[in-house]
């Protein structure tokens, strides 16, 4: 990956983003911890505090069911208007090949490319990244989903494409943040082909 790339991509495709976000839903029993960056090494970091969330509910799901697959998972979900002044989007195949990525490579098994440049985004000072949610292979292994939320069960189409965002909390500055504006308590979970639950 050159690191040219990098530096080249700052002024011209950092751009503000405003708009609600999903928070990674967050296990009732860690109710306490929503909205809480990790520190933990995932998909687009290794070991600085990111804040993974979602541009749309069901894509939020998607990545849930991504772990839990058929089992009934209840869930706490915070819905937020985020206002980040420095966001990067490499939701595109030509953006991405400015790094010498493509989106096939940065939502594959393998962690590490997609790592690699975040934490040389993350070094520039970046706040936050728009990325292809990683979930293509969700659909064909749960092609529909229930949600059952205040009693009522709806069966939904699992998706397959979709765009998270990834917050580096610690690039924040005065004016960028995200404001919670609901939360509800809810359960998921996936429904093989044909499965008639």
């Amino acid at each position: 990956m050159a690191t040219r790339g990098v530096a080249a991509a700052r002024p011209r495709r950092v751009r503000p983003f405003h708009g609600r976000i999903i928070f990674r839903q967050v296990p009732r029993t860690a109710s306490a911890s929503l909205w809480r960056p990790t520190a933990r090494s995932y998909r687009w970091s290794d070991g600085y505090p990111v804040l993974y969330a979602s541009l749309d509910l069901d894509v939020a799901f998607a990545e849930r069911l991504k772990r839990t697959g058929f089992q009934r998972t209840p869930l706490l979900v915070g819905i937020a208007r985020a206002s980040i002044a420095r966001t990067l989007d490499l939701t595109s195949d030509q953006t991405l090949a400015t790094f010498g990525l493509s989106v096939t490579a940065v939502t594959g098994p393998d962690y590490a490319p997609s790592q690699r440049l975040g934490r040389e985004l993350f070094e520039t000072g970046v706040a936050a990244l728009l990325v292809p949610a990683a979930i293509a292979e969700v659909p064909t292994q749960l092609p529909r989903f229930v949600l059952v939320r205040e009693r009522e069960r709806q069966e939904r189409t699992t998706p397959g494409v979709g765009v998270n965002l990834v917050i580096f909390t610690g690039n924040l500055r005065p004016g960028d943040g995200y404001r919670e504006i609901e939360r509800f308590l809810c359960a998921i979970f996936g429904l093989s082909p044909g499965d008639e639950r």
